[in-house]
């Protein structure tokens, strides 16, 4: 099935956000499409190191997001306070999360203090009216540094 098979669920906001983030990173990237139980994964690699840049959940109607933000120090002064916030709050890095291969957290400076982030439990934004145009820039820049 090709994606729009996929998104065909969505609202017309969410599948047109789909659709452009799909365009705009048709050369850079490759997309690899994993189905559990009644979720989709869209996960967006970069074709120059082979790295998962981003991953789109589709769960029914719903969108979110999990940014891989490898060079979040190089925009986090871009990003809203709002969305910083939730970052912020994120879990610390423990250096274990789920996952049995972890290689660390990000760590991140802003307004003068220091974070070590979870990079696997961090960085999931729900997708809708108030966060996807952030979202939009938020994953441009990050393509933009690899």
């Amino acid at each position: 099935m090709d994606i729009q098979g996929y998104v065909a669920g969505l609202d017309t906001h969410n599948r047109a956000f789909v659709n452009e983030i799909g365009e705009l990173l048709a050369v850079s990237c490759k997309i690899r499409i994993t189905e559990k139980d009644s979720m989709i994964r869209l996960t967006y690699i970069c074709r120059t190191d082979k790295r998962a840049l981003f991953n789109l959940k589709i769960s029914g109607n719903a969108l979110s997001v999990h940014i891989y933000a490898d060079n979040i120090n190089k925009y986090i002064g871009e990003i809203p306070d709002d969305m910083t916030e939730i970052i912020i709050k994120g879990r610390e890095c423990d250096g274990k999360a789920e996952h049995t291969t972890c290689i660390g957290g990000y760590r991140l400076v802003t307004d003068g203090k220091e974070y070590n982030k979870c990079r696997y439990m961090n960085f999931k934004f729900d997708v809708n009216d108030d966060t996807r145009e952030q979202i939009k820039k938020m994953i441009m820049n990050e393509m933009s540094y690899r």
